[in-house]
């Protein structure tokens, strides 16, 4: 579904990727973790196209990235941002029926299923109830929730999300999780970036660690996140606890 080989990307002399190489061959759930400024952000804009690699190639679901056009990408993955604040009052209904625009008919626009679906995602989040309100009154943690529904009406095979619990209240976070778990288990690739090791280790079936654009640490979640990773990636002393048979990452205080 996702193949990375040798990717490379520099911010003039800053080498941000350094030789990124590794493939993803089925739906999962993964997580990309790393320190602040490790290349996170970086990695996800250049899969998509919105920044251009200096080497290496990236291949979505058997098409070379060189070859695919904005409109084909927009029907393999859907992006959600860190955050977003719409300059204009659109709804929350308006915002995520924008994720149905790849696959709007010309000047017959969206039709009775993009409804349909749009409301359909807008349930499962959990926000149908403000479908009315304008996306500029809500707060963070919903304008994300909104997002995050876009996303999922896109129905694209792929999805990437940065940091797409940051925002929202600690029930509204798990709430997520248990979504994004169920909905890969339904046939997508996942990848969602998080600086919350506990949510990776609970809820992602596999891990990319990123350090200063390199990768730490890569397969599955379980094996890979030990207290000499979480030391290398964030520079202090953990401690993995198991708590009604879950394992919790605590620091050393």
């Amino acid at each position: 579904m996702l193949k990375i080989e040798n990717l490379n990307f520099y911010y003039g002399e800053h080498h941000a990727l350094k030789n990124i190489t590794f493939e993803i061959d089925k739906p999962a759930l993964w997580a990309l973790m790393g320190p602040n400024g490790g290349g996170k952000t970086t990695f996800f804009k250049c899969i998509m196209g919105f920044l251009k690699p200096n080497s290496g190639n990236i291949i979505i679901n058997g098409n070379h990235y060189k070859n695919i056009t904005t409109s084909k990408m927009a029907k393999l993955i859907s992006y959600v941002p860190q955050e977003h604040k719409p300059p204009f009052p659109f709804t929350v209904r308006e915002i995520v029926l924008m994720g149905r625009s790849p696959y709007m008919n010309g000047v017959f626009g969206l039709k009775d299923i993009d409804y349909d679906i749009a409301d359909k995602a807008m349930e499962q989040i959990g926000i149908l109830d403000i479908a009315h309100k304008p996306v500029t009154a809500l707060s963070g943690g919903q304008r994300q929730l909104t997002l995050i529904a876009r996303a999922i009406a896109q129905d694209t095979p792929i999805m990437i999300l940065d940091e797409p619990t940051s925002a929202l209240d600690f029930n509204n976070q798990i709430h997520i999780w248990k979504i994004l778990k169920n909905i890969s288990s339904q046939g997508k690739l996942i990848i969602a970036c998080s600086h919350d090791p506990n949510h990776i280790l609970w809820f992602t079936d596999n891990t990319i660690a990123i350090k200063n654009g390199e990768i730490a640490a890569l397969g599955n979640t379980k094996e890979i996140i030990t207290k000499s990773l979480l030391q290398e990636i964030y520079g202090s002393e953990y401690y993995i606890a198991n708590v009604d048979n879950k394992n919790i990452i605590c620091p050393v205080i």
